[in-house]
């Protein structure tokens, strides 16, 4: 029998790669941290807490979009059994209380019951809300994440948290594009060429959106260069990209956004940690 250890390995291994998970973790979190300038135990146990957040959620949308990945992903693990879905349930729930211990206050304890609610609605409702809703519902996550990360809700920190949460939904839209369909009633229906161009069109719209705020909270926040300058230079990267899939919005054109469109919020932040570095 497969032990709850290599189980999660393999887990990790197929759908969180513990370095992607690790650098995003740590982009997401430094900036704020460093902007609000927190206390490094602080800092370290956000960051922590934000790593064991992504994953987290992560299983717990395989586990709940399983019926579907049976019809459009039959090689996953969680679906050949070669991943034990009720070993992954267990580590998930482990991840929670985790969580809990990290962020042992009311205010916190408050915020992640909270969160917990909304994604528990999410799943069980899922099937009965437009698939177009779907990428600004399940990436809320990243909205929170630089509020929870700088420990304010102040003006230029709403701005880069509606920023990081455009680009996640934007890349989720363009990424998948070719994907979209009718439903989980006919999982592998389509709505046809109509609905994918739409589909690019709201994740090139999303990252246009979410530039503008990133202008936005530029402004606000003193006009730190580095994050300017990236932000700029992925708008770049992904102009060509962006044109490409909404003239042809195929499986191979979405693929190139699944990198870039992550790069897209992830460089910015990057940007704003050398900011924060230099005199």
């Amino acid at each position: 029998m497969i032990s709850l250890r290599e189980n999660t390995c393999r887990y990790l291994r197929e759908r969180c790669p513990l370095p992607v998970m690790g650098l995003m973790a740590v982009m997401l979190n430094t900036a704020p941290a460093m902007i609000s300038n927190l206390p490094w135990v602080t800092a370290v146990r956000h960051g922590l807490s934000i790593f064991i957040g992504l994953i987290m959620l992560r299983m717990v949308d395989d586990l709940a979009d399983l019926p579907v990945d049976r019809l459009k992903h039959p090689g996953r693990g969680l679906v050949t059994g070669e991943i034990q879905k009720e070993l992954l349930r267990r580590v998930a729930m482990a991840g929670i209380v985790l969580l809990l211990l990290l962020n042992p206050d009311l205010v916190h304890i408050a915020g992640f019951v909270g969160i917990g609610i909304f994604y528990g609605a999410f799943y069980k409702f899922k099937k009965y809300i437009p698939i177009w809703w779907h990428p600004l519902m399940v990436n809320i996550i990243f909205m929170l994440i630089p509020v929870y990360a700088g420990g304010t809700m102040s003006r230029p920190f709403v701005y880069l948290a509606v920023f990081v949460w455009l680009g996640a939904v934007a890349h989720d839209f363009a990424h998948s594009a070719h994907d979209f369909n009718g439903g989980e009633q006919d999982p592998v229906g389509s709505l046809g060429r109509t609905a994918s161009r739409r589909a690019a069109l709201l994740g090139v719209s999303g990252f246009g959106i979410a530039s503008v705020a990133g202008l936005i909270f530029w402004i606000d926040s003193g006009r730190p260069w580095g994050f300017l300058f990236t932000l700029a230079l992925m708008c770049v990267v992904i102009l060509r990209p962006a044109v490409r899939l909404v003239r042809q919005p195929d499986a191979q054109n979405a693929g190139l956004f699944y990198v870039r469109g992550f790069l897209f919020f992830l460089m910015p932040m990057a940007g704003l940690i050398v900011d924060q570095l230099l005199p």
